[in-house]
């Protein structure tokens, strides 16, 4: 004879339970459910604590990008402002990083879309557009300083309307 159990609750502390061991044919294992856990029993302070949780996970979603890039501003500081083969092809991938984020965007929120009403949640991804856009900036201006951006007026030669002439060799006109 194996005896089966059935755990009753006497008082509403977790570590006061006693357990009483009987024989039950129809349910051999019950299980009754403490009284803060019970299906629809959550308290409206341990609701309330669960959505500052989520405010809190979703700001630091939100901030993780400026958080994280503290590293690759300090290695992009080390690689220098020269124009070779390593340092492009970090700045370049570096460079991937927000643009494929920003396409992500929705998909970093998901986890809160059931949990957080729309207008604090947009306010989440605002800072994480935001902040996306900011390392972005910090790339182009990077790019600017090793002189792979077109920012003078040379760089767009090849652009410019080559003038008609109008006399042949020698000063005679046409």
């Amino acid at each position: 004879y194996v005896g089966t159990f059935e755990v009753k609750s006497d008082s509403m502390a977790p570590m006061k339970r006693r357990f009483e061991l009987e024989a039950v044919r129809k349910n051999p294992l019950t299980v009754e459910s403490p009284c803060a856990h019970a299906e629809g029993k959550e308290s409206e302070a341990s609701s309330s604590k669960n959505i500052a949780l989520l405010k809190k996970v979703a700001w630091d979603t939100a901030i993780a990008p400026i958080k994280q890039f503290g590293m690759t501003i300090f290695m992009l500081f080390m690689m220098g402002n020269g124009l070779h083969i390593m340092n492009m092809l970090f700045t370049f991938y570096q460079l991937m990083v927000p643009i494929r984020a920003l396409s992500n965007t929705s998909t970093v929120f998901e986890r809160f879309t059931s949990s957080l009403d729309s207008g604090v949640l947009f306010q989440y991804k605002t800072v994480y557009i935001l902040s996306q856009f900011l390392i972005l900036m910090v790339f182009a201006g990077k790019f600017w300083i090793m002189g792979l951006l077109p920012s003078a007026p040379a760089d767009w030669m090849p652009l410019w309307p080559v003038p008609q002439s109008d006399f042949i060799a020698g000063g005679v006109q046409m």
